[in-house]
């Protein structure tokens, strides 16, 4: 027969067990994941030089801090005990192997490839092989309970160019039209030909480099973080990175509206100013304010407190 005291202490020395394996599987994922990195440090390496470089890509190593500080802010959503999952390993290390066997067959024998076309394979299978390390370690039901921080992983990863330039133009073409609605509804007098505007005083054109692809991708990027924070369901995060990309459209129209109007009524070197080279930050601030609204419409919809029950459940009987 087991006394209190034999009883009160095998809760604790359970607790203290797991602990101490959670502790074990963090350290060994933390270990693997170094041996990892220095595996691939010439593709990261390349990928931070890129990063560097290029403003479409100035976000890329925040993406794992981020997807850390998600986890750990949702740290006591982690199932325990930790499960090993070396099925769902080896799926992801075969993908991430199939990576590198593209890179290799496909991708090293061309010469002249922009660093985004040939980093991007190595970036999936660094992506893969992690997922692989987390599974291993933690289990597939922790991956499952995290799939957004672990799905997110993959905005590492730089666009090709074949994916760069359509969306680019689309997004040219769409802030176009975005602005020139903007002066019909503001009523200013205009002319447009094609990308070309022709207003009283000012004529300019919409050029591709006009097109806000970085903002926009910038943008999606925070509607899947901001949606796992402060949603509640998998649709409307669904929802708001697909609403992003029409508010990154909406927040480059009215970018460039009120450049040209202060050009035309405040000051005429509003267009080769400031505003114009470097006024990035402050529209996209503005497309936050948008992207923050819509998430208060989406928390309204469809809301309910967790643990109320619905009306027609919490009605007692009377009758007897």
């Amino acid at each position: 027969m087991v006394d209190e005291k034999d009883q009160d202490a095998l809760p604790a020395e359970s607790r203290s067990a797991g602990a101490k394996s959670s502790r074990r599987r963090t350290i060994a994922a933390l270990a693997l994941l170094l041996v990892l990195g220095l595996l691939f440090r010439d593709a990261l390496f390349a990928l931070f030089a890129l990063g560097r470089e290029e403003n479409l890509y100035s976000h890329l190593f925040l993406i794992p801090a981020i997807c850390a500080y998600l986890v750990f802010l949702n740290r006591d959503q982690i199932p325990s005990p930790f499960a090993t999952s070396p099925g769902s390993a080896v799926i992801f290390a075969a993908l991430g192997a199939a990576a590198l066997l593209g890179q290799v067959l496909f991708v090293l024998p061309l010469s002249g490839l922009p660093p985004e076309d040939s980093l991007c394979l190595p970036i999936v299978a660094f992506v893969f092989f992690s997922l692989a390390i987390g599974s291993l370690c933690f289990g597939s039901g922790t991956l499952r309970k995290f799939s957004l921080p672990a799905a997110a992983l993959f905005f590492m990863v730089p666009f090709p160019t074949l994916v760069v330039h359509p969306a680019s133009v689309f997004l040219q073409y769409a802030s176009a039209e975005m602005f020139h609605w903007l002066l019909l509804v503001s009523g200013t007098p205009v002319f447009r030909d094609g990308l070309s505007f022709h207003l009283s005083g000012l004529d300019l054109e919409v050029a591709l480099e006009c097109s806000g692809i970085r903002s926009t991708v910038v943008l999606m990027v925070t509607s899947v973080f901001a949606g796992y924070m402060f949603l509640d369901r998998s649709w409307k995060i669904g929802l708001l990175v697909v609403l992003s990309i029409p508010l990154g459209v909406l927040r480059n129209g009215i970018r460039i509206f009120s450049i040209a109007l202060l050009t035309i009524h405040v000051d005429d070197g509003v267009i080769k100013g400031p505003l114009h080279s470097r006024g990035g930050p402050v529209f996209f601030g503005l497309s936050l304010v948008f992207l923050f609204l819509l998430i208060f419409i989406l928390r309204r919809i469809g809301s309910r407190s967790r643990g109320t029950v619905p009306p027609a459940e919490s009605s007692t009987s009377t009758a007897g």
